[in-house]
């Protein structure tokens, strides 16, 4: 994984669809639904930590400075500081 969240949101789709199989037994949903839950678990932390990321980004930019957009977001930018 590049650790981006565009990687997140499909990993969360790909889970939606394994548990929705319309041939699923019941076995195989208790373990989806298992992986799924630690997943979404998993999933908040990161979408938490990227907010943090992302609030911070724009208080340095708000504040004249020019950082590096953070690598979950999947963009680039120098980190200058405007002058």
């Amino acid at each position: 994984m590049k650790n981006k969240l565009t990687e997140l949101n499909e990993l969360l789709f790909n889970t939606l669809a394994n548990i929705t199989k319309p041939n699923i037994t019941d076995e195989q949903l208790k373990q989806e639904m298992s992986k799924g839950n630690a997943i979404s678990r998993i999933a908040k932390v990161i979408v938490d930590n990227t907010a943090l990321q992302l609030d911070a980004f724009k208080t340095a930019c708000d504040n004249g400075y020019r950082p590096n957009i953070p690598d979950v977001l999947s963009l680039d930018n120098k980190g200058d500081k405007d002058e």
